[in-house]
């Protein structure tokens, strides 16, 4: 991870300084990334009630050492948590012109998306940008077609999620088809206007918390009990206990 951050961060400053043709880049379709920051806070310092070790405040990764430490254990839940409030991530496009692109959530300025181009069409944009920027020839994609392009890119990995969620989610719930009525320690990981979610610690299952859920925040520790599944639609349902 930390050697494809670097490589992002690379090429971005390699492009600033040339004339820097539109780009191809990832961010978080979150619009108000500063708030989702300020819950994820919120739902670190939560289970400990005090101030010390917040994400960014000494440099995210000694913070996040120092958590992972103190509650093992949790601390993966926790880690999930914090990402779905960031939001999801979805390719846009970077219009040429002066100033890089900056990242919020790797709290870089010189950033462009390449991780691998094996893999992912959009890696292949990039380098190909990157190529004819090294060798001051004429980018083969219009700003029009980048945007088209990280539509296209959007939907198609959204779509491939769908599936994957959808397969997860039917598999747990007939995991627990035959558990209904006990209980199990959680932690809430989702809580909107949508519902809230609670993730099980003692197994990889999350459900949505159908009874009881007023008040409850992400982050929070919760004992849940099973009322129901459906293993067809990938629905489990918990209430608090």
């Amino acid at each position: 991870m930390h050697l494809n951050r670097r490589c992002a961060e690379t090429a971005g400053e390699l492009v600033e300084r040339l004339d820097r043709p539109p780009q191809l880049l990832r961010r978080g379709a979150e619009r108000q990334p500063h708030v989702a920051l300020e819950r994820a806070v919120n739902a670190e310092r939560r289970p400990r009630g005090d101030q010390d070790s917040l994400p960014g405040r000494d440099g995210g990764e000694a913070g996040g050492d120092r958590r992972r430490q103190a509650d093992p254990v949790r601390f993966p839940d926790l880690s999930l948590s914090i990402v779905k409030l960031l939001g999801r991530g979805e390719y846009a496009l970077d219009p040429a012109g002066p100033g890089a692109p900056a990242h919020f959530g790797l709290a870089v300025q010189d950033y462009t998306h390449s991780t691998a181009p094996n893999r992912r069409y959009p890696d292949v944009i990039t380098q190909r940008l990157v190529k004819a920027a090294l060798a001051r020839q004429r980018v083969p994609y219009s700003e029009t077609d980048i945007d088209a392009l990280a539509q296209h890119c959007t939907k198609k990995e959204d779509d491939a999620n769908k599936v994957e969620r959808q397969v997860r989610k039917s598999a747990a719930a007939l995991l627990l088809e035959s558990r209904i009525g006990e209980r199990f320690d959680a932690i809430v990981t989702g809580a909107s206007a949508k519902g809230t979610w609670a993730r099980a610690l003692s197994l990889p299952v999350d459900g949505r918390i159908v009874r009881g859920f007023a008040g409850l925040d992400v982050g929070e520790r919760v004992e849940v009990r099973l009322v129901g599944t459906d293993v067809e639609r990938g629905f489990i349902d918990f209430e608090k206990a």
